[in-house]
This record gives C-alpha cells, sequence and structure tokens, in this order.
C-alpha cells in the first residue's frame, strides 16, 4: 500500500496506493469502528489516509495510538506532532511532523488536469483575480488549479486553532510559479494572527496521471488579537 515516503521542509511524507482490496487488519479496533456506516470507497481512503499517517507519524517518533476524528473531521494525534491526510482517487497522501503548541501542518492533493467547471469567481479574492486576468486560459487554469490545492492545505493547517469553516475570500496567495507563494490571511475576527509558509509540486499517480501536491505550515504569532 506504500508508494513513497520522504522528508519535506514540512515533515515526513508519506504516499499511498488505494488499489487493491481494503485490509480492515491494518487499522485499529477503534478506527476500525470508525468505517462501519461508510461506502467501499470511502472506506479505502480512510484505510489508505490512516497507514500513511501512521507511517509518518512512525518516522518522527510519535508512539502508536489509534487515529481517530475530531469534531472538525481531522484526525487525532498524540501529542507533540502535527499531521494532516488528503486523498484523491486511488492515492492517500500524509503528513507528520514534530510540533510544538500553535504549530500545525495542512496536506492536499488534488488532480492536475483542467477544470471542467471555472472555479475561478468562487476561490480567488479580486486581487487575484486581477492578477491572472492577463494570463492565457491554459495558464490561468492552472493557477487557479494551484490556489485552490494550497489554500486547501492553508485551511488544515489553521484549522486545529482556527475551527471553523474558513473561506476562500480570507485567504490571498501570489504564487511564484516556483513552487512557492506568499499568502496573506484576511480572517473574518476574531482571530489570532499566523505565520504561513506554503509550497505546491507536482506528483504521478498510480496510473502515472499528474496530480499536484500542496503543502502548508502555519504558527500561531499572536493569539491575544480580538
Amino acid at each position: 500500500m506504500i508508494r513513497e515516503e520522504r522528508e519535506t521542509p514540512f515533515g515526513w511524507l508519506v504516499v499511498a496506493s488505494l488499489q487493491g482490496e481494503v485490509d480492515l487488519g491494518l487499522l485499529s479496533p477503534a478506527e476500525r469502528e470508525l468505517t462501519l456506516p461508510m461506502g467501499p470507497r470511502r472506506i479505502a481512503s480512510f484505510v489508505g489516509g490512516r497507514v500513511a499517517l501512521r507511517r509518518a507519524l512512525d518516522r518522527v517518533g510519535a508512539p502508536a495510538t489509534p487515529l481517530l476524528a475530531t469534531g472538525r473531521g481531522g484526525p487525532t494525534l498524540p501529542d507533540g506532532v502535527t499531521g494532516s491526510i488528503s486523498h484523491k482517487d486511488d492515492v492517500a497522501v500524509a503528513v507528520a511532523a514534530r510540533s510544538v503548541e500553535g504549530e500545525h501542518v495542512g496536506v492536499d492533493l488534488e488532480t492536475d488536469a483542467p477544470l471542467r467547471v471555472d472555479i475561478g469567481r468562487r476561490v480567488l479574492r479580486e486581487e487575484e483575480q486581477a492578477r491572472l486576468a492577463g494570463l492565457e486560459p491554459v495558464a490561468r487554469d492552472r493557477l487557479v488549479r494551484e490556489t485552490f490545492a494550497v489554500k486547501e492545505a492553508i485551511y488544515k493547517a489553521i484549522d486545529p486553532v482556527m475551527k471553523r469553516y474558513v473561506a476562500f475570500q480570507e485567504v490571498a496567495l501570489e504564487l511564484d510559479g516556483k513552487g512557492g507563494a506568499l499568502a496573506i490571511l484576511h480572517l473574518n475576527e476574531p482571530a489570532p494572527a499566523f505565520s504561513l509558509e506554503v509550497a505546491i509540486e507536482s506528483m504521478r499517480g498510480p496510473h502515472g496521471e499528474r496530480m499536484l501536491l500542496a503543502f502548508a505550515r502555519a504558527r500561531v504569532t499572536d493569539r491575544r488579537r480580538p
């Protein structure tokens, strides 16, 4: 099931394939209970995500504990570590790292293929749309998809602190075209101040398909902000 594992600036990344028969024996009893109401595809992604995250956590020396679900839908984690899961089609990815209080990572995986529907107006703030206005359609489409993936990773990184839905309009990105980006938060108050690091890269899926892999790390810099 494990296809790849490597260290990144955001922590240990593990990639798992969701192809083949699902082995529920890879889960702890408590984790298996969570799969009871799930359909086959959801079970496959759940198992793949937990297997990948457990391997990533092991790589950073975290204790082996059941990876259940928080009230917000993310995985529960041992103290002293941060982690995130994403899955798309036949692939699940997880990243884990040692952390200090107020620091969290997020990961997002998306198919790297032209959009069937233009989601630019939903995903982009006005200033982001203005920067893309002069691009050719193919280049604009790709940057919209990259923006979507990075923003999703950011949402996962700040969710353990925010504990609410964060809209696309609450984050602005300036992608540099080299895998990095400047991220600026416009969070609706009340909200703490964060520092952000983000990155995006390409990877291949199990069928050779191109995919986008986005990372984010968020650190709380001021909890006193109203």
